[in-house]
């Protein structure tokens, strides 16, 4: 799961991010920007003017956002998707309106018209995104891989139920082996691009894993996995793993020591051992999560209280729900925020942990007002939010001196964490070298907290 966003223009934008929470000054160039995105995914971005679109820093999240949801997409799967189009003499359109769309009577979040290969979305929710791309792609396999036969190997998983229940009448008693959504009994193009839209959202897939590993929902998932990789020799269809894979022989004894008796399991997540992603790359809203988890975690075993107690309540003058509550110092135990009201500057929807993560300094957004939750994060990045994170918790380390080969290569924001890490043994590199480009893996996210917490929590 290896985000593609390498040029060098959003490069720096993530990287100054972390350092500093203030990339996105006011003066870069919007059509640098949407130039950038485009060459890279081979789209054309698209607005219709609208008091949501009307300034140049509305536009720039929103080709944010888009740049994001792209990424999610495998590369093996949206480069020859692009390419068949482009010899059908099309070019991939994402359009933005936010304006009310029409679709048949009815009012939609989104649609796709194959006959110019467009995307129009009300905003840039990357379900509403997913499922339409579901769509382009399902036009894609009708042409490549033979409407006939794709309907006919789909159609036989439907259990001899028929399309056109819809959501009113959707029965998870009766659907739910076949149906990932009351949607998904529309017709097979909604089944299609629901199918599509909940595996590529990798969250989504493993809350669900256990329930649906073996169902028919679970091979048509398959079925278009296998018919995107026979017409388009797609590498994958989907964005994450789904099978479950085992972690590197390096990381086998610090993850099953986080999985001990000793041990807070809130610091890896919820999820069990079997089921965990090990090789694939961690984004920044999950590492930070993560993060918050060790803090927390942390926190309880020093001073018997944990980091934080949020809730939501109802904003009158902003007419919506606002995080508030209690944060904790980790390192005192001390009040920080007494049941007040935690700053929420992104726009683009992160978690609690995030904000909190936010609050204590640990990270920025990529932007003033964008965080990017889905974008990777480099070793090198990674090795700044965990400095900062044991510079929260008050934590020193052993120090030894510890001087990469590729020293060079780190970035000047960079080196003063990478060095931390380094020193204190909370990241190592591989034959000398550090590697602060590659991107941050869930294994390695693992391994260094689990290091942080056992000499922490002693």
């Amino acid at each position: 799961m290896k985000q593609r966003i390498t040029s060098v223009l959003l490069a720096i934008v993530l990287l100054c991010g972390i350092m500093c929470g203030n990339a996105f000054a006011a003066s870069q160039n919007l059509s640098e920007i949407r130039a950038s995105v485009e060459k890279q995914y081979s789209v054309k971005i698209e607005f219709v003017e609208n008091e949501s679109t009307e300034t140049d820093a509305d536009k720039i999240n929103y080709i944010l956002e888009i740049s994001n949801h792209l990424s999610r997409i495998p590369s093996e799967l949206h480069e020859p998707l692009v390419a068949h189009l482009k010899a059908s003499g099309k070019t991939v359109k994402i359009r933005i309106n936010p304006q009310m769309i029409v679709l048949d009577g009815h009012t939609a979040l989104g649609t796709y018209d194959h006959s110019n290969a467009r995307i129009t979305l009300i905003d840039t929710d990357e379900y509403v995104f997913f499922h339409e791309y579901g769509h382009m792609l399902h036009a894609v396999l009708n042409e490549k891989y033979g409407a006939t036969k794709l309907t006919n190997e789909w159609t036989a998983l439907n259990g001899g139920q028929k399309y056109g229940a819809g959501e009113s009448n959707y029965d998870q008693s009766v659907y739910s082996n076949m149906f990932i959504s009351g949607r998904s009994t529309v017709n097979m193009g909604e089944d299609i691009a629901e199918i599509f839209a909940g595996f590529t959202s990798q969250v989504w897939v493993r809350q669900k894993y256990e329930t649906l590993n073996g169902t028919n929902i679970w091979k048509k998932a398959m079925l278009l996995e296998q018919a995107g990789k026979s017409a388009l020799n797609a590498g994958r269809v989907f964005f994450p793993t789904y099978v479950p894979q085992m972690p590197s022989p390096w990381a086998v004894d610090a993850i099953d020591r986080g999985f001990g008796d000793n041990f807070d399991r809130s610091v890896l997540g919820s999820k069990e051992r079997d089921i965990l992603l090990y090789q694939e790359s961690i984004s920044r809203g999950e590492f930070c999560e993560f993060l918050v988890s060790t803090i927390n975690a942390v926190s309880v075993n020093r001073h018997g209280k944990g980091l934080y107690n949020i809730y939501y309540k109802w904003s009158r003058e902003n007419m919506t729900w606002v995080p508030c509550g209690t944060i904790n110092d980790p390192k005192t135990g001390n009040t920080l925020l007494n049941d007040g009201l935690l700053p929420e500057p992104y726009t683009d929807g992160v978690s609690t942990e995030v904000l909190i993560a936010s609050y204590l300094g640990v990270v920025s957004g990529v932007s003033d007002s964008f965080f990017d939750y889905y974008g990777k994060i480099t070793r090198e990045q990674a090795a700044v939010m965990l400095a900062r994170a044991c510079e929260v918790l008050g934590y020193a380390g052993d120090v030894n001196t510890v001087t990469p080969t590729d020293s060079d290569s780190i970035s000047p924001w960079a080196k003063a964490g990478v060095d931390y890490v380094m020193r204190t043994g909370i990241m190592t590199g591989s034959d000398g070298a550090f590697s602060p480009r590659q991107t941050y893996t869930y294994e390695q996210a693992y391994v260094t907290l689990v290091r942080i917490y056992d000499n922490l929590a002693q």
